[in-house]
């Protein structure tokens, strides 16, 4: 999919938005990963990765990465039983820390991560309270935008608002080795993010389903850096274990 993707030429933004919710069974792929980690998370790790890098990255988040657990144990889903909602609350906290680590490891580029709501898509249900039209147009403005906070790198969005960082749980603190919002370079809302470099352009690729559903609210990046750099480690071992 990558050589197919760049054999189109560079793309100027991407907006990571596939995502699975709520399995009800794990679902494993052909390389033995649960879906929802496959698909969620994976996945854009991937892409990212091997795809030519365009100048602005938004990465698709949710509300309910917030009860994600950060410990990585069994991120494979191989030792405990399954569990559909809590596999997306991971894998949307991981996905969030990833966008984090991106913009710390490419200064040269912009990348965010946006909760869209819980709106009322093919996911999100009939029910879901949250404004459709405001479920995607934040990526749209990250991506197009040329407005100075559209070009900031390194936030959290909801509905074009930065979100403040939560004071990690104390698993998280210990694992950062961090005790406060902001710690182990976690930018929180109050802290300027910044701006990123880029050349003009006009292709935007979103990739690929409708936005993932997340709680409405003001979603609050609990993840710091060094937590960013050890899901990347754990999404790297993990794809490396299913070629295997």
């Amino acid at each position: 999919l990558a050589d197919q993707f760049n054999e189109l030429g560079r793309m100027d933004a991407i907006i990571h938005n596939a995502a699975v919710y709520a399995d009800q069974q794990r679902f494993p792929t052909p390389e033995r990963h649960p879906r929802t980690l496959a698909v969620n998370v994976l996945a854009p790790y991937l892409l990212t990765a091997l795809v030519e890098r365009p100048d602005r990255l938004i990465y698709l988040t949710s509300g309910m990465h917030l009860t994600g657990d950060a410990s990585l144990h069994d991120i494979d889903w191989t030792a405990r039983r399954w569990n559909g909602i809590q596999a997306y609350c991971d894998s949307k906290l991981f996905v969030t820390a990833l966008a984090f680590a991106v913009a710390r490891r490419w200064p040269q580029i912009s990348s965010n991560a946006v909760d869209p709501g819980w709106v009322a898509t093919r996911m999100g249900g009939p029910a879901a309270p949250d404004d459709l039209e405001l479920g995607h147009l934040t990526q749209v403005w990250l991506a197009t935008s040329d407005e100075p906070e559209a070009t900031l790198s390194g936030a959290c969005w909801y509905h074009r608002r930065r979100q403040t960082a939560a004071d990690p749980d104390p698993r998280s603190a210990r694992f950062c080795g961090a005790s406060r919002p902001g710690a182990a370079g976690l930018r929180t809302g109050d802290e300027p993010a910044v701006p990123a470099r880029r050349t003009p352009g006009h292709a935007v690729c979103a990739l690929a389903e409708p936005a993932a559903a997340g709680r409405g609210g003001r979603a609050r990046v609990g993840a710091c850096l060094r937590f960013a750099r050890r899901v990347t480690g754990a999404a790297r071992a993990s794809a490396e274990r299913g070629r295997r």
